[in-house]
């Protein structure tokens, strides 16, 4: 298709400052605009996967998730059980033996956040406002609505 736009703008005349002037520029900025919504519907049915494959990597995702909580709650009930080890007095007196001021700002920002209730609640809701207004973007194409084709759904709504 592109091979031939480029052979028809080839024999068209040159005008002043190298523009074509075999039509006028609202006709020919209409059939750019046909040309490109043509290539981006097909670049759109191109990409989209079909339901199965989407409900696949939804479920290995899933599992994954349930793994890592597994791992995580083997690990919680390991430190009730050992509170402390000697990875950790040696890493304590680590960070005691050097105190760099970079590292104190990072560790009282880090501690501020999770001992002001305010300041927590806040941001859980910040987070919930920016995934709220991002929800589009990580969505479906079929469940925004912005391509239905009956060619690749058999259902739109």
């Amino acid at each position: 298709m592109q091979q031939k736009q480029q052979d028809d703008s080839q024999k068209a005349p040159l005008g002043e400052g190298n523009i074509r002037v075999n039509k006028p520029l609202g006709k020919r900025i209409e059939e750019d605009v046909e040309i490109i919504a043509v290539e981006a519907q097909e670049e759109v049915a191109a990409a989209s996967k079909p339901w199965y494959q989407t409900r696949k990597w939804g479920f290995i995702l899933l599992a994954a998730d349930a793994i890592l909580l597994a791992l995580f709650a083997l690990l919680a009930t390991w430190v009730v059980y050992h509170p402390v080890s000697q990875i950790d007095i040696m890493i304590t007196r680590d960070f005691q033996a050097n105190r760099s001021p970079w590292l104190l700002t990072i560790m009282s920002a880090v501690s501020y956040m999770g001992n002001v209730a305010v300041l927590s609640v806040g941001l859980i809701a910040l987070a919930a406002v920016l995934f709220w207004i991002a929800r589009p973007a990580f969505g479906s194409h079929h469940d925004r609505g912005s391509y239905c084709d009956e060619r690749h759904f058999k259902c739109c709504d």
